[in-house]
């Protein structure tokens, strides 16, 4: 797997410690219970990536400050309105996600009316890049305490070309759904020992498979954590690795 590295725009810097801040004392009791598995929750929900756009460089201090502010009170409002499941910024080392979002929503492709109050989006800062959740293990939780702030580590997982996996060419409809179940099988010890915190599945249409959150685990470990799933053993996936911030008790141990 390839990693690259790059180092933040100039503007973003400054932002981050106040986005992250700003972000995780929205999460209290306007936050709701998501369940185990969308079974029980016949709300969909959708999985929003904020990507970086365009660089903030050349706007003045007070602009960012507004900016800022806006930014986060869109998020209130969601929130408000019960649109808001969870959110929570995120340390990309290539300097891409900025953060994730779980939204009440039907249409990952239509998430334009949720950030109309949002500059960051509006005029092009920030990129979203919307996720239908078809499959959910774990579970998001009310119980919050904003005082404090854990990192947590976020596996994003990508699909691959299943036809190319491994230089097989093309590779049957059977073996693919053997790898996905073999790969919620494994993924399912890790969440009832308690070393994965929450892992969501994205609809087909989406470029990426899911993802999956672990509490206080060092990369090396998680590495090969990952490596070792059945999924990407056999090409159908790759992943990479990042911090995600979120308040203590937002996701729920086993």
């Amino acid at each position: 797997m390839n990693r690259r590295v790059r180092t933040a725009r100039p503007g973003w810097v400054a932002l981050s410690f106040t986005w992250l801040l700003g972000c995780l004392a929205l999460l209290d009791e306007s936050s709701f219970l998501v369940q185990c598995t969308l079974a029980q929750d016949t709300q969909s929900k959708v999985c929003v990536f904020l990507v970086t756009g365009k660089g903030t460089e050349g706007l003045k201090q007070e602009e960012l400050i507004a900016k800022q502010n806006a930014h986060m009170q869109n998020f209130k409002r969601l929130a408000q309105e019960k649109v808001l499941v969870g959110v929570g910024p995120t340390s990309d080392p290539a300097g891409i996600v900025r953060g994730m979002v779980t939204l009440n929503a039907e249409n990952p492709l239509q998430l334009d009316q949720f950030f109309t109050k949002d500059p960051y989006v509006t005029e092009g800062y920030m990129k979203t890049e919307g996720n239908l959740i078809i499959e959910m293990d774990g579970e998001l939780r009310p119980e919050l305490d904003t005082t404090k702030i854990e990192e947590y580590k976020l596996a994003i997982w990508k699909r691959k070309d299943p036809n190319t996996a491994k230089g097989k060419g093309e590779v049957s409809s059977s073996s693919r759904t053997a790898a996905i179940q073999a790969h919620q099988r494994y993924w399912s010890e890790y969440r009832t020992s308690g070393r994965m915190a929450l892992r969501m599945r994205f609809g087909e249409e989406s470029p990426r498979y899911g993802i999956a959150i672990f509490p206080a685990v060092s990369e090396g470990t998680l590495l090969q954590w990952l490596a070792a799933d059945p999924m990407a053993q056999n090409g159908f996936i790759e992943y990479q690795v990042m911090p995600q911030y979120m308040v203590r008790g937002s996701v729920q141990l086993k």
